[in-house]
Formats: C-alpha cells, sequence, structure tokens
C-alpha cells in the first residue's frame, strides 16, 4: 500500500499494468480469512479494485469500441473477477459479477472491421489484423472464466459461447494441431503454438453445453481438446528429453 498501489494512487495507468498485477488477486483472495481477521480486507479490496479497474465494466460497452480486447480477456477479465469474488457476500457483489457477465456477453459478440475480437469467420483480430499469438491468451482467458462461472447465473450466454466456438475452431483449421504458419505469426515468428491454457478452453467451452442443441457437453470441443492434450503431451516430452 505504501510503495504506490493505494486506491487513487497516481502512479500513472493501469491499462497495460494487467501484466504485472495479475498475480496480487489470487494472492488476496487467498489470504481473505487473515487479512479480514487484521481487519484489512476491506482496504485489500479496494485496492484490488481500483487496481484491477472493475469500474470500466459498470458502463454497458457497444460492440465495436472495445479496444484490446485479446488483452483485456488474457489479463484483466480474472483478476477483476477474483477482486470481486473476495468481497464478502452482498448486494454490491452480486451487481460486480452482472456487470462483468454482461460485459464477457458483449465483447464475444462478432466485431466489425479490423477492431480487436472475433469476426464472423472466426479470426481473433488483434493489432489490426489475424494475430494467433495474442489470441491464444485471449481466448486461455475466456477459458478460465467458463471454468469458474460454468453452470451459474453469471455462465456465458449461448450466442457468446456460440462466437467464441467460432474463434477457437478457427485457431483449429489454421493450426496443425497446435502449431500455425510462419505467415500469420506476426512479430512472434518461434511461438507460433497453441499453449495449455488455450488448449484447456476447448474443455471449458466443452463442459459449458452445446449453446444450439442444449447438451450438457459441447462433444466436437471435448474431441477437439483430447486430440490438443496428447499432441501437447508429446510435444512436452520431446521438447525436454529430446525426440
Amino acid at each position: 500500500m505504501d510503495q504506490g498501489l493505494n486506491v487513487g494512487s497516481g502512479m500513472g495507468t493501469n491499462h497495460h499494468y494487467g501484466y504485472n498485477f495479475r498475480e496480487f488477486p489470487p494472492a488476496v483472495f487467498l489470504m481473505r480469512d487473515a487479512l479480514k481477521a487484521d481487519g484489512r480486507l476491506d482496504e485489500a479490496v479496494a485496492m484490488l479494485n481500483y487496481w484491477t479497474g472493475i469500474q470500466e465494466y459498470r458502463i454497458e460497452p457497444e460492440v465495436g469500441t472495445l479496444q484490446g480486447l485479446m488483452d483485456s480477456w488474457n489479463t484483466t477479465v480474472i483478476p477483476r473477477l477474483i477482486a470481486v469474488m473476495t468481497m464478502d457476500d452482498s448486494p454490491e457483489k452480486a451487481r460486480e459479477m452482472k456487470a462483468i457477465k454482461r460485459w464477457m456477453d458483449i465483447s464475444l459478440k462478432i466485431v466489425p472491421g479490423t477492431m480487436g475480437g472475433i469476426k464472423e469467420d472466426g479470426c481473433g483480430f488483434h493489432h489490426g489484423g489475424l494475430y494467433p499469438a495474442y489470441s491464444k491468451g485471449g481466448y486461455a482467458g475466456v477459458g478460465t472464466y467458463l471454468r469458474f462461472v460454468n453452470g451459474t447465473c453469471y455462465a456465458l450466454s449461448d450466442e457468446a459461447r456460440r462466437n467464441f466456438g467460432k474463434g477457437i475452431m478457427a485457431m483449429r483449421n489454421y493450426s496443425n494441431l497446435l502449431d500455425w504458419g510462419f505467415g500469420i505469426c506476426g512479430r512472434h515468428p518461434l511461438a507460433g503454438t497453441i499453449s495449455s491454457g488455450m488448449k484447456n478452453a476447448y474443455a471449458y467451452l466443452a463442459k459449458s453445453g452445446n449453446p444450439d442443441t442444449g447438451e450438457d457437453i459441447w462433444t466436437e470441443m471435448l474431441r477437439l481438446y483430447e486430440i490438443r492434450k496428447l499432441k501437447y503431451r508429446f510435444q512436452e516430452r520431446v521438447r525436454r528429453y529430446g525426440n
């Protein structure tokens, strides 16, 4: 708190601070009982809310106006969710959770033009074009959100899950199981591969149910997860032990 992270700090912008700050909310969440016993939980929650910027979600966004969606899904959604979950149960906590769900549903609508997000054909845009190196982190964040909210009133809408399915299906289509071609790597030429977090997103989406049939398990996504899980384990083995 005395190093510049207090509420109202003028230390600087917190837009890209998500990369550095995202481990704070889980740490505070794990220590919430000790902090509460010490009378410091409210102070810690206020600090998390300020630095994760949950206030942004209280304003209903418009499709096509959200800058840096892949970064937001990757670095701010889960810290904001955990910051809210650290709060004591209250109407304010329920309000913030509803705001997160609304923002997530709208952020996963099909985005026009070159703005970041998911396009009609499933391509994930960032920095004005198809950019899978950023998409995998963003999609991993959406998958983690599904992991936490599946089966609750804060779960993603059918439309949001359907569009997310388009995005990760497109990544499947332009990848050779886990790796995509050099031509779409952008400025990450040596890291063109689906990550473990992105791979798990297939499983969390599968567990959210099929938005078109109403089935409890989206079997197509489950198959994609199982295939990529085996391939990922094989690649990790090769990296560790060689051919």
